[in-house]
């Protein structure tokens, strides 16, 4: 019969038990195998911001656009900070209106762009629901326009005001009115 052939790691001691991998778990988890415990770092004092961004290009060098201060559900307006303003021309206000849709991340699904007095044409769109459609027009009407300057001109996305639910709480039905339900004939 063959012999098993003993694990490289074994030594001929056979009493050492120890395990070649403990080593890495000691560099792991040191202070679960006795090794001093690293202290937990100290949280900043400093606000970085919000993570949500809102469409508009603030950060950049020499964009003083306004993010933009929450608004009602069906709000609407002219020019900034959710519309263009003097563009293309001087004297162009743009306008905007707001859904009541909002997304989990308090900006709202529906918005609406209404282009100025002056771009109004027969059988051209007069409100854009969407960026991609509105940068078709600006690219086929104005196809010298900087698209990335014209959007950074104001906040394409509107944050809301999200009012707490005016709903009343409704007790749920006990038992005994659910047994009377089903005995009730429907008609």
């Amino acid at each position: 019969m063959a012999s098993i052939p003993t694990p490289p790691h074994t030594d001929d001691n056979p009493s050492d038990v120890s395990s070649p991998h403990i080593d890495i778990h000691q560099d792991l988890f040191p202070d679960y195998y006795g090794g001093t415990a690293s202290a937990p770092s100290a949280p900043k004092d400093e606000f970085l911001g919000n993570d949500i961004d809102n469409g508009s290009d603030k950060d950049i060098p020499g964009n003083d656009v306004d993010n933009g201060t929450p608004v009602p559900p069906g709000s609407s307006g002219e020019g900034l900070p959710y519309a263009p303003a003097h563009w293309p021309n001087a004297g162009d206000i743009w306008t905007w209106r707001v859904g009541k849709r909002v997304s989990a991340s308090g900006f709202f699904n529906d918005r609406f762009l209404s282009v100025p007095e002056s771009l109004k044409k027969a059988n051209v769109p007069k409100v854009f629901t969407s960026k991609p459609v509105l940068e078709r027009f600006i690219r086929s009407n104005f196809p010298d326009a900087d698209i990335d300057a014209f959007f950074a001109s104001f906040v394409w996305k509107i944050p809301a005001i999200v009012e707490p639910s005016t709903k009343a709480v409704t007790p749920s039905a006990t038992a005994e009115e659910v047994e009377d339900d089903k005995k009730k004939p429907t008609k």
